[in-house]
């Protein structure tokens, strides 16, 4: 009986003084935590932000490139770039357009179809997106500011600052582009395009 009395008289354990400092010191630690969290929040979506615009803008230059590289019959029609697709023999047109949300973004669209009979009527084909949707992300946006011919010999396309924006901000951008067209005639039927 003796122990027990002993042990009920111990003094083992937090008085409440202790434990309300432990619970203060808790609360300001998490209020330091609280005021970073946002802030580390928004520079993990720029970082994003940022890494999707390069791959965006590297999708774009490729596929640029993988389409004008073997167009033939290039001209322009102020900033929009018509010629004869190698890959599908269609007439086709690159342009700034806007997607079906309303984003402004590098457009494309096969409008005739091209045989040894000449140009056909194609179906209603519908203006796409140079890249694909899954490409576009984060509603970021590519445009281009214009294209001209590079040299005399009318060989080199030049787009000139294509750009990834989101929100008005400009997260990567080139400011030439070049595109050397294999298929063309050394000849003037292409028109310029200032």
């Amino acid at each position: 009986m003796k122990k027990i009395v002993k042990k009920l008289k111990t003094n083992a354990g937090f008085t409440l003084a202790e434990t309300l400092m432990t619970v203060l010191i808790l609360l300001m630690v998490a209020g330091v935590v609280a005021e970073g969290l946002p802030s580390a929040v928004t520079a993990y979506s720029k970082a994003v932000d940022a890494a999707n615009a390069q791959v965006l803008l590297s999708t774009t230059v490729n596929a640029l490139r993988g389409e004008l590289s073997t167009a033939r019959d290039v001209h322009f029609t102020g900033s929009d770039v018509i010629y004869i697709s190698s890959a599908t023999g269609s007439k086709t047109k690159i342009y700034k357009g806007k997607t079906d949300d309303n984003r402004d973004t590098i457009m494309i669209q096969d409008f005739l179809k091209y045989d040894e009979s000449g140009p056909q009527d194609a179906d209603n084909n519908k203006p796409r997106s140079l890249v694909s949707k899954g490409a576009v992300t984060n509603n970021l946006q590519i445009v281009y500011g214009n294209v001209k011919w590079h040299d005399s010999g009318k060989t080199i396309l030049n787009f000139h600052n294509i750009t990834v924006i989101k929100e008005n901000s400009i997260l990567a951008s080139i400011d030439d582009l070049y595109i050397r067209c294999l298929n063309l005639k050394d000849d003037t039927s292409a028109e310029s395009g200032d």
